[in-house]
């Protein structure tokens, strides 16, 4: 406990932060509640940042209290000098002290502590110092952002002024368009009421004139006159009446009225819809891979924004395959409002890189960072749905097909290929008396009530029970002994890119004149899996699996 004497009031306190021979102070700081001398009040309270609104007073107007360094300061206990400050108790101690309660504690000697603690408080105000100069400033650039808005909202209303100028202008110049078809109008109308006026009159007079002459006729006292002249005049006096009606059109022939009626709908909502907009290109989208997936040939592809402060009116999104042989070239795939995209018919066992822009009226936003997704490495197909149900019955899980009449259906695969080497199997299922396998692939367009082969549009291998040949374009080819029966395994390799179809019986390659390829120099088309059959038949897609070793073998050393 220190001491509680008092210093004399006319004696100036001590400063409290001198570590040795404390100075006298010369000020008092009421908010800190500490002496300092002249130095410490330049090095620990400078008057700047948060330090500036204390209130400083002389130190001999302020009573002091003891400081850690006042020479009065004894343990009342023992009546020693308190030297050493315990920091778990947080209390001072004499050397008695110490061995009273104290031997185990964190006990360091008074300067120590005190120095310590000047070092802590000094970083804190230099630190808080530094933090009230950046604040300082931070307040100067907000305060300047006052003029930049005031600066911004004037050069923003003179534009205004410009375009509301403009469009005025325009206005006026579309009047005075209106009022040139107004005066051709008139010009017009007053054109053909003259020419109206002027033949009515050329008429009128006319008739006038007829009427006197006929009046005068009529004054002729000699009968023998009048007869000789009056049939004439009567005649020409009848055709006139009779040609009045047409030759006098005195009738209005066109509306005095100009009735023009102004559109001006359109224009009051264009004037409705003006407004401010956005001036600033989107921020850029991101994938969310979580969401994106692979199945197949196809991906789907899932994106968004972080930031949606700025609106946007739709999405772009690109995709090209990875090809270290070629320059990554992207194309267009989507364009629209949403932001999900399911693309379909990409090449099996590839790599594509996936990127999206938001674009608005501004302009479009830089584009995001690439995703990559891997389709699948071999194709898993089923049958697809059609319209010959009355003489095919698909299984439900679209995996088998089996024929109910005696003509021949072709049914596709769900999937096509184009690019790349494929493998797939059929399985003989059931197979009666008289009952045909044709197996292969074929275009899209190929004729699907009949036999496949049969039209230039399908390759296939035609099965019974004791032979087996090659067909396309109704030609037949490689007949060979080589029948199938119920279990039967009837592989199919496609190679895409060497344009070759082989077919295996039973995991054993069917080599007819020496050649291991039934069909070769196949077009660069899209091919489907394709299957016929008729009545008495059902076969099964066995799909999603790689070409065996063998057949790949096979291939390589036929090419």
């Amino acid at each position: 406990m220190i001491s509680t004497c008092q210093l004399p009031p006319s004696e100036v306190s001590n400063c409290q932060l001198c570590e040795k021979n404390p100075n006298k102070a010369i000020i008092f700081c009421e908010q800190c509640d500490i002496f300092y001398c002249s130095n410490c009040r330049d090095l620990l309270h400078p008057p700047r940042g948060p330090l500036i609104k204390h209130t400083l007073i002389p130190a001999i107007n302020k009573s002091s209290s003891p400081t850690l360094n006042d020479t009065s300061n004894y343990c009342q206990n023992h009546d020693q000098e308190l030297s050493m400050y315990c920091s778990e108790c947080r209390q001072y101690l004499c050397c008695r002290c110490l061995h009273e309660g104290h031997t185990n504690h964190q006990v360091d000697s008074l300067s120590t502590t005190v120095k310590a603690n000047k070092n802590e408080l000094s970083q804190t105000l230099t630190s808080l110092s530094e933090k009230a100069k950046i604040a300082t400033d931070d307040i100067s650039k907000l305060k300047q952002c006052h003029e930049m808005v005031n600066q911004s909202c004037e050069e923003l209303k003179k534009k205004i002024d410009i375009q509301f100028n403009d469009l005025m202008q325009m206005l006026d110049q579309k009047k005075q368009s209106l009022y040139q078809i107004v005066e051709k109008e008139r010009k017009h109308r007053r054109a053909h009421l003259k020419d109206q006026i002027g033949k009515c009159t050329s008429h009128l007079s006319k008739t006038t004139s007829l009427i006197q002459f006929c009046i005068e006729i009529l004054k002729e006292s000699d009968a023998l006159d009048f007869m000789q002249i009056s049939e004439r005049i009567s005649n020409r006096a009848a055709n006139h009446e009779f040609m009045w009606d047409k030759e006098m059109r005195a009738k209005l022939e066109i509306d005095a009225n100009i009735i023009l009626n102004l559109n001006v709908k359109t224009t009051e909502s264009a004037i409705n819809g003006l407004n401010f907009t956005q001036k600033k290109v989107p921020n850029t989208p991101e994938f969310y891979p979580n969401e994106c997936s692979a199945e197949n040939n196809s991906v789907t592809i899932v994106w968004g924004l972080k930031d949606d402060s700025i609106g946007i009116n739709g999405y772009i999104l690109e995709i090209c395959q990875v090809d270290k042989d070629r320059k990554e070239r992207f194309r267009e795939v989507y364009r629209g409002p949403e932001s999900i995209c399911s693309i379909y018919g990409l090449h099996f066992d590839s790599y594509y890189k996936a990127r999206v822009k938001a674009y608005n009226l501004t302009g479009s936003s830089v584009e995001s960072e690439y995703i990559t997704l891997q389709t699948a490495p071999y194709a898993f197909f089923q049958f697809e749905q059609n319209d010959l149900k009355q003489d095919i019955v698909l299984s439900s899980n679209l995996m088998s097909v089996a024929g109910t009449s005696l003509d021949y259906k072709v049914v596709l695969g769900n999937v096509y290929f184009s690019k790349g080497i494929h493998y797939w199997e059929i399985v003989i299922d059931s197979l009666r008396t008289n009952a045909d396998i044709v197996v292969g692939i074929s275009l899209e367009k190929v004729n699907r009530n009949a036999m496949l082969g049969k039209d230039g549009l399908g390759w296939s291998i035609y099965a019974d029970g004791e032979r087996s040949w090659f067909l396309h374009g109704d030609n037949h080819h490689g007949r060979s002994n080589y029948g199938i029966e119920k279990g039967s395994v009837i592989g199919l390799l496609l190679n895409c890119d060497k344009g070759t179809l082989t077919f295996f019986m039973n995991k054993k390659p069917l080599v007819v004149d020496n050649c291991q390829f039934a069909f070769k120099n196949l077009p660069k088309q899209i091919f489907y899996p394709a299957v016929s059959v008729n009545f008495n038949s059902q076969v099964t897609f066995k799909t999603g699996i790689a070409p065996p070793k063998y057949a790949i073998e096979m291939m390589e050393s036929a090419l």
